[in-house]
């Protein structure tokens, strides 16, 4: 049945259901001169972060079309992200995977009304069939990944949908991929590429993360199945512990970072499997300062990770509201890490709604459930703003 995060606005149906770093960003709507005018394509902004609306009236539907804030197009709650070369970025949709090109104008690529699992051809009307979609990512020659139904599915560039790992059983198993092999998920989530073209997945119902190779076979890199928080060695019997991951993106020396949601922490796996905490104290607020296990910056439900290639890592907070149990200072907030560890926040001053404007802890730019982050190479950060049901950008 369909899986609720506490608090989160970020509705995961998982049992239905960033590499985050894009190449080129020809023609994506960014302009660094001064000046303010809202534009969601083209535009001036004041220096510093200033955040748009891509696509999104903030009408809730599937409706295709053109983008901006007063465009045709319409979300029913935009999810994960991730951005191609050519600044295209593809969007989990409930029941779609959707596309916004550089524009803001948005297409459906896969899915429809109907439930199922098929592997065929994409497309509205293609003979492919998804319970749901939850993760997505983009290889650099168009291959897009996602998470959907236990299973890690391929939508190679002609438009043909395979299933790469996952044999649709809920349940933890390493083995070999394919529609028919030994490998199993439980609910997985946010997936993320690395150069070589190995995919890892957020398993969120095993509190694991998993790599996939090109050939689809998987392995367990880290996460013992226990709930928890422990960092540690890697791999199914090491002693790190994760609770809830649900998105993860790959830096350019193989590091892999994860949105440890309900441990309200940043952890950081290298290529060995070895867990530590790069950000995050463990309080459930949303403070800027130093990184670390110790340090004096906390996260509200950090829900998406995205890292460039200078090694800033950028984090999604969708709390909606205090967390249970405790104090904890609402999000709905981007945050920045420096490659210290060092936290600030890049836009969203804590107010549950939707204004484009000035980032900042202060500015007047506010977000209602910010899902997942994707990042271009020119630092513009894209969000999943679900519950106001649009992508936004936040523009350096």
């Amino acid at each position: 049945m369909p899986l609720k995060l506490s608090t989160l606005g970020l509705i995961l149906t998982l049992s239905g259901c960033c590499l985050e770093v894009a190449g080129s960003t020809s023609g994506t709507s960014t302009s660094s001169v001064a000046g303010t005018t809202g534009s969601s394509s083209g535009g001036t902004f004041d220096a510093g972060p200033f955040v748009t609306t891509l696509a999104g009236n903030g009408t809730q539907g599937f409706l295709d079309g053109t983008g901006g804030p007063n465009g045709s197009a319409e979300f029913a709650q935009p999810n994960y992200t991730a951005i191609d070369n050519a600044g295209n970025l593809y969007v989990t949709d409930q029941s779609r995977l959707r596309r916004v090109d550089p524009s803001g104008n948005v297409t459906t690529v896969a899915g429809g009304e109907m439930f199922g699992y098929a592997d065929g051809t994409a497309g509205p009307n293609g003979t492919a069939l998804f319970d749901g979609f939850c993760g997505v990512a983009v290889a650099a020659d168009g291959t897009v990944y996602v998470s959907s139904g236990n299973r890690i599915r391929k939508l190679d560039p002609r438009g043909n949908v395979t299933t790469l790992a996952g044999n649709g059983t809920q349940g933890d198993a390493d083995g070999t991929g394919g529609p028919n092999g030994g490998a199993e998920f439980n609910d997985p989530c946010g997936i993320a590429l690395d150069a070589t073209g190995n995919v890892y997945v957020a398993d969120f119902g095993n509190e694991r993360i998993r790599k996939v190779d090109p050939s689809g076979n998987v392995t367990t890199l880290a996460g013992n199945g226990m709930q928890g928080y422990a960092d540690g060695t890697g791999g199914p019997n090491g002693a790190a512990q994760f609770y809830n991951p649900v998105s993860v993106a790959v830096d350019g020396n193989g590091n892999v970072y994860v949105a440890d949601v309900f441990n309200f922490r940043v952890r950081r796996i290298d290529q060995s499997g070895n867990v530590t905490t790069f950000a995050g104290n463990g309080s459930p607020a949303s403070v800027d300062g130093t990184g670390g296990p110790n340090g004096t910056a906390a996260f509200d439900f950090p829900s998406g990770v995205a890292v460039d290639g200078a090694g800033n890592v950028y984090v999604s907070e969708e709390s909606n509201g205090p967390a249970p149990g405790g104090p904890g200072e609402e999000g709905n907030r981007i945050r920045r890490v420096d490659p210290s560890g060092n936290v600030t926040t890049l836009a969203g001053n804590g107010a549950q709604g939707y204004a484009d404007g000035p980032g900042g802890r202060t500015g007047a730019a506010e977000f209602n459930a910010p899902a997942v982050v994707s990042v271009d190479s020119s630092g513009n950060v894209y969000v999943a703003d679900s519950l106001s049901f649009r992508i936004r950008v936040v523009h350096p």
